[in-house]
């Protein structure tokens, strides 16, 4: 589990596009996943943080 913040979707559509494009990334993952498969489930979700959050 693990939890980003973005300053708008854009941001994130524009660098997530960025992530799963990177040929480093996509050697990272293969070199990782050589004896088979190491994530069975993606999850994501947005979340948008409560006045009191210390998120913000």
């Amino acid at each position: 589990t693990y939890f980003l913040a973005w300053e708008s979707l854009a941001e994130r559509e524009a660098k997530w596009a960025a992530f799963v494009t990177d040929p480093a990334w996509h050697r990272a993952r293969d070199e990782s996943e050589r004896d088979g498969q190491i994530i069975a489930n993606i999850s994501s979700q947005l979340l948008t943080p409560t006045a009191f959050s210390s998120v913000k």
